[in-house]
């Protein structure tokens, strides 16, 4: 239920008490690209219990998994901020969600506002693709690596740098572009 009377920034909150609860689920989100995940949102809560008035759920494209319970968090009666980055890869999926289950007894409320959640992609730039071992400069242990994989074919081998299901002459003339270059270096 929107909560017009409470609201930590605009004019309107999501609101729960005994007689208006439930789930506010945020709509799917592709992360299946995702480095990490950014959960950022205001809470409050009034004479909450823990452990079942006020918890944190992040779907994995499956099944949620308990996150938090908000009840024992901070006081009560004033806006609290939470902050989470996600890294586990379970929650890298095309339809991520988080939720709310705000089921609050008698004189009981809860309140989130200001929800933000941002799927972060990292791009690996053409030198990150050709450091094979991922420790700069691209040098003989990456040339290894590629070696082991010459002339082999299929998906996600590690020498294939250019993506083409085969190591071979073309991973090399990459790799050569970028011979004892520090990949971290602007």
């Amino acid at each position: 239920m929107q909560g017009a009377a409470t609201y930590h920034s605009g004019s309107a909150s999501a609101w729960a008490d005994e007689n208006n609860n439930g789930n506010f689920t945020c709509d799917a989100l592709d992360a299946s690209d995702a480095t990490a995940i950014d959960i950022d949102f205001w809470f409050m809560k009034d004479d909450t219990e823990p452990g079942a008035d006020f918890l944190l759920w992040y779907y994995n494209g499956t099944g949620y998994n308990l996150i938090a319970d908000l009840d024992i968090l901070g006081s009560d009666d004033v806006w609290l901020h939470y902050t989470d980055t996600i890294t586990d890869s379970q929650y890298f999926v095309s339809n991520f969600r988080i939720r709310f289950d705000g089921t609050p007894g008698r004189r009981e409320n809860v309140w989130v506002d200001d929800v933000v959640v941002t799927v972060v992609v990292t791009q690996e730039t053409p030198c990150d693709l050709a450091n094979l071992d991922g420790i700069n400069p691209v040098n003989f242990k990456d040339f290894a690596i590629l070696a082991n994989d010459w002339r082999v074919t299929g998906p996600n081998l590690p020498g294939d740098i250019d993506g083409n299901d085969v190591a071979n002459f073309g991973d090399l003339d990459w790799m050569l572009d970028y011979w004892l270059i520090d990949c971290g270096q602007p």
